[in-house]
């Protein structure tokens, strides 16, 4: 379980160059070069594979993008949020729209709700763009 109030957790999502109060054109300017050279890579099987072998290149890399920004530079199409109604922190879904948005308006957000959430809370399009709910998965026919 990820304590996402912690700092360092949201860096390694969000990465430690990544600024969720600015959009992504006035973010600073190493993190958009680390996103050009990700969007780069994904042309470049060659490197790319370079770059997944190297660890510390890799490490480097994902701690100024973070995790999400590291994937959704090299083309990643969607990301699917296992019950993030259960954080402590809310905005935190707010600030990864952002981020991935930023690096690509069609990357596809989808969160598992589970309780009795209302759905439609979460579909205001500041989090995301679609919702799974399993409110019927105990009833019985």
């Amino acid at each position: 379980e990820l304590n996402h109030e912690n700092p360092e957790v949201e860096k390694y999502f969000l990465g430690r160059e990544y600024d969720p109060s600015l959009p992504t054109e006035q973010q600073n300017e190493t993190w958009k070069q680390q996103i050009t050279t990700l969007r780069e890579l994904s042309r470049d099987p060659q490197r790319l594979t370079a770059l997944l072998s190297d660890p510390a290149q890799f490490e480097a890399i994902t701690k100024d993008v973070g995790v999400f920004g590291f994937w959704s530079a090299l083309g990643i199409k969607g990301w699917r949020a296992d019950v993030p109604n259960c954080l402590n922190r809310r905005a935190f879904w707010k600030e990864v729209r952002s981020l991935v948005k930023g690096i690509d308006p069609e990357i596809w957000l989808v969160g598992e709700i589970w309780n009795h959430d209302p759905e439609t809370e979460w579909l205001n399009g500041t989090e995301f763009d679609s919702v799974m709910n399993y409110k019927f998965w105990s009833w019985s026919l």
